[in-house]
């Protein structure tokens, strides 16, 4: 087993020092174990894009209050947006999370988060979110990096306003 890893682990660092591009069609399987070896060693880490934010409330499972934010491209106020984005539940309520960090792990965590693009949607896998100021009905700041199915990590300071909507959790 220990030799097995210590071999991947030396594969991995030949081909990355042999700049394989990742997003190449693979010639083989075994070039395609590889190169999902490699994205999981090495996430493509986006902090472009992703310029506007809105915040609003929802309901977690349980039906009680949660919150919902939207990092888009462009100007969008459609639920869901029907462009890129990326679309975070924090089912604890907006009142509390003020200056908190809320956590995600491979196990799970406070809620959902996906990357959708083109119809399809990534989860989040694991990630974080630093809450800064949290004024419900006006607006949301905070910092989040985020790793998604489709190994994809997203590290972002966001300024969400509120967008209200006649939603009743209960």
């Amino acid at each position: 087993m220990r030799g097995s890893i210590l071999f991947e682990i030396v594969l991995l660092m030949t081909f990355a020092a042999a700049c394989v591009h990742p997003a190449q069609p693979a010639a083989d399987p075994e070039q395609q174990r590889i190169d999902r070896l490699v994205r999981r060693l090495w996430p493509l880490v986006v902090t472009d894009g992703y310029s506007y934010a809105f915040a609003t409330g929802d309901c977690d499972p349980t039906d009680h209050p949660a919150l919902a934010l939207y990092l888009l491209d462009e100007h969008r106020d459609a639920i869901p947006p029907k462009t890129k984005h990326i679309r975070v539940t924090v089912w604890l309520p907006p009142a509390s999370l003020a200056h908190q960090s809320v956590n995600w792990h491979e196990s799970g965590g406070p809620g959902v988060a996906a990357l959708c693009s083109n119809g399809a949607c990534d989860a989040m896998t694991s990630g974080h979110i630093d809450f800064g100021t949290v004024e419900a009905g006006k607006s949301v700041e905070g910092e989040l990096d985020l790793r998604f199915t489709n190994d994809t990590r997203v590290r972002k300071r966001f300024h969400a306003r509120w967008l209200r909507r006649g939603l009743i959790c209960g």
